[in-house]
Parts: structure tokens; sequence; C-alpha cells
């Protein structure tokens, strides 16, 4: 017979990672109106923080007032901080490390946009993470992603263009109000179909379309 797919979407807590304000760029010395980017992923070739890094560099020189937030670790951190530093972005990007996970909400609290660099992505939790921030995603077209941020909640650039990506943070750093918009889009989609109740409905009514009538 005919194999049915059901999609039953992994989902966030929406009361954890709500908007909400934050003290991270106080105690960091971040300014109010520097423009600040979060990528929150580990440092694997196929999360391509070496794109990220060209893309940031080129956008910097016309917004200095701007800051790239790198929230995680991994084998290749150390060939990045190398790469930020000949690109003359040290002094702007920021190298977090591991974040709890109690602390995470905070750090995208202090971001303007996420941003998702990688060449391909399965379910991205970072993604949903930022959306139910009310926080407007900057991607490339790596598979999955994509089709979350489609309707209305971020922009969709090629995968490895740096300059494609950097044509994206720009647009993002000089519309405050496209960002609240993509945002807020987010934030409705992932109250729409990526809270914890919201997958647990969908799975229970499949449960109940598959299991035999009672008596």
């Amino acid at each position: 017979g005919l194999t049915r797919v059901v999609d039953v979407p992994n989902a966030v807590d929406a009361d954890v990672f709500r908007p909400q304000t934050s003290d991270f760029r106080q105690r960091h010395g971040i300014g109010t109106d520097e423009f600040v980017a979060l990528y929150v992923a580990r440092f694997q070739a196929f999360k391509n923080h070496a794109m990220l890094m060209e893309a940031f560099a080129r956008f910097a020189k016309d917004h200095s007032a701007s800051r790239l937030l790198l929230a995680g670790s991994g084998p290749l951190q150390e060939r990045i901080q190398q790469q930020a530093a000949a690109l003359g972005i040290d002094r702007k990007v920021m190298f977090l490390g591991e974040v709890p996970f109690k602390e995470l909400p905070g750090v995208y609290a202090a971001a303007d946009a996420k941003v998702i660099s990688s060449d391909y992505e399965s379910f991205c939790f970072a993604a949903i993470e930022a959306m139910s921030m009310a926080l407007p995603v900057l991607t490339t077209d790596c598979a999955w992603v994509p089709r979350l941020v489609a309707d209305g909640a971020g922009i969709v650039v090629p995968v490895g263009d740096a300059e494609a990506f950097a044509a994206g943070l720009k647009r993002l750093a000089d519309n405050p109000a496209l960002r609240q918009k993509l945002g807020a889009a987010g934030r409705d989609l992932v109250l729409t179909r990526h809270t914890w109740p919201a997958s647990a409905a969908k799975l229970l009514e499949l449960y109940r379309r598959l299991a035999p009538a009672a008596g």
C-alpha cells in the first residue's frame, strides 16, 4: 500500500525563547546602536563560518557599528579566529564558546538578526529558537531552513555566496522596520506550528487515526 508521511515538526519552548530584554550588550560593552548578528553553530565545515567571515568583512566596511556573535565550539574554531584576524574584523567578532542552554535566550535577545551560513542543514533548532525570539533570519538556501522562513520570517541567499550574504546583512542592518516585520512573522509561525503543544497535538491526532476504534 501507500506509505503516508505525516510531518510532526520539531518544536521550541516559546515561553523560554520569547522576546525579552537582556543585559548581554551592557556586560560586553556593545552599544545599543550597534547592529548585532548571531550565529549559533558548531565550528564544522558544512556550517561554513569561513563564508560568513568573508561576508561580514564586506558588510563591516560601511557598517562599522556592528558585531558578530558566534556561539558554539568545534574543530575549526581556531582557523576561523585566524581568518577573522586576517580580515581585520577580529575586534567585531565575539567567540562565545559553548553557551549554557539557560543563557541562550539572553544571547538571542542581544541580537538584531540570526544568521545561518551553512552549505546544508537538516532541522535547525537555532532557526526556530531565533524566530521564537522574534529575530529575523538571514540564511543560505540550505535545504530545510529556507522552507521554515519562507512565509515572511527571513531572507534567503544562495549557498556559499559571500557577496549576497553581505547584501542580506546590509538590508537587515539598514531597515529596522523590516527586521521587526520579519521577526514578528517568525514569532507567529512558531506559535502556530512549532510549539511543543502544537507538535504534541499533531502526534496525538495521528495516533488517534492509526489506533483501531476501541470496542
